[in-house]
C-alpha cells in the first residue's frame, strides 16, 4: 500500500518517529490537538494521527508512569490539563472534597470516581487507592513483649519469661518435647 499524499505531508512537517524528550512530546501533542480538532480526517491524515498517537503513547509510559500516580495526583494532573477548577466538576464531587482528595487528606468515594471517570473517559479504578497484593499489613504495636523462651517450658507447660528464671529454679524443664531434669537443684538444667 503505498502511503497517501495527505499522510505524506504530515510526515513530512512532523516526522514520525521514537519519542525521546520534552520537547518532542510537546510537538507531537500540538499536531495530535491540531489533527482530533478537525473531525473530517481523511483515511491518510487518520492513519498518520493513530501511529502518532501510539509514540506519544509509549513515551508517556516510560516518562510518567501511570501507576505511581495517587488518585489525587491523576484529578489534578486532569484538572489542570482540562483548565477545570473544583467548582467545575461539583456535578461529580462536592468541591471542598475535592479540595480535601488533592491535598491527599480524603479519598475519592467508589461514587465520585464512577462519575469522575465517566466525566474524563478514563476507567473510575483509576481514582481508586489501589492496595497491592505484596504489601504487609499494617499490625498494631503490642507493648511490653517478653523475650523469647527458645522453646523452653516449665513442667506445668507455662512459657517464662526467660529461660533462666521459673523453669530454672522448679528443676525440671522441658526442652521441645524432652524432659530434662537437673540433679542438683541449685544449677539450672539445659
Amino acid at each position: 500500500m503505498v502511503p497517501s499524499d495527505e499522510y505524506m505531508s504530515l510526515v513530512r512537517e512532523f516526522p514520525l518517529k521514537l519519542i525521546g524528550s520534552a520537547r518532542s512530546h510537546k510537538s507531537a501533542m500540538e499536531m495530535i490537538r491540531r489533527l482530533a480538532a478537525n473531525p473530517d480526517l481523511k483515511e491518510g491524515s487518520l492513519d498518520y494521527f493513530k501511529v502518532l498517537v501510539r509514540l506519544v503513547e509509549d513515551y508517556e509510559k516510560q516518562t510518567f508512569p501511570f501507576e505511581q500516580s495517587s488518585p489525587g495526583e491523576l484529578l489534578a494532573g486532569l484538572m489542570e490539563v482540562n483548565n477545570l477548577r473544583a467548582v467545575d466538576l461539583a456535578e461529580m464531587v462536592i468541591p471542598s472534597h475535592i479540595s480535601a482528595i488533592l491535598k491527599g487528606s480524603r479519598k475519592i468515594s467508589k461514587a465520585e470516581a464512577a462519575k469522575l471517570g465517566a466525566f474524563f473517559k478514563i476507567d473510575p479504578a483509576a481514582f481508586l487507592e489501589k492496595v497491592l497484593p505484596f504489601e504487609p499489613k499494617r499490625q498494631k504495636k503490642v507493648a511490653n513483649v517478653s523475650k523469647p523462651t527458645y522453646g523452653v517450658k516449665t513442667a506445668t507447660g507455662a512459657a517464662p519469661k526467660t529461660a533462666s528464671n521459673k523453669a530454672a529454679k522448679s528443676g525440671s524443664v522441658h526442652v521441645g518435647r524432652k524432659a530434662v531434669r537437673s540433679k542438683d537443684k541449685s544449677k539450672p538444667a539445659g
